[in-house]
């Protein structure tokens, strides 16, 4: 079985990490989405949909706030950027 990629130091930076099979989220770290249209179901790259896990000091500052799509509600809490715009894709 193919190992997880471990985070680089540029996206530990940038505070934002893509979720790909096998990785972890990292401690303290927030799931959070693109603004691409998805349903309940939308699977990563779905027509550009993709999902993070984002740095939870970054989420503050940079206007990130809880969504309340119906995405993935199984996996709890997630969050959007307050300021984002709709993608139809």
């Amino acid at each position: 079985m193919k190992q997880p990629r471990p985070a680089s130091d540029a996206e530990i930076k940038a505070g934002m990490l893509y979720c790909e099979p096998g990785r972890e989220r990292p401690e303290g770290w927030l799931l959070a989405h693109n603004s691409v249209t998805h349903t309940r179901g939308t699977r990563q790259g779905t027509r550009g949909f993709r999902y993070f896990w984002i740095d939870p000091a970054m989420a503050s500052a940079e206007g990130w706030t809880v969504c309340n799509c119906p995405w993935r509600t199984d996996l709890g809490t997630h969050y959007e950027h307050a300021g984002r715009q709709v993608i139809e894709c």
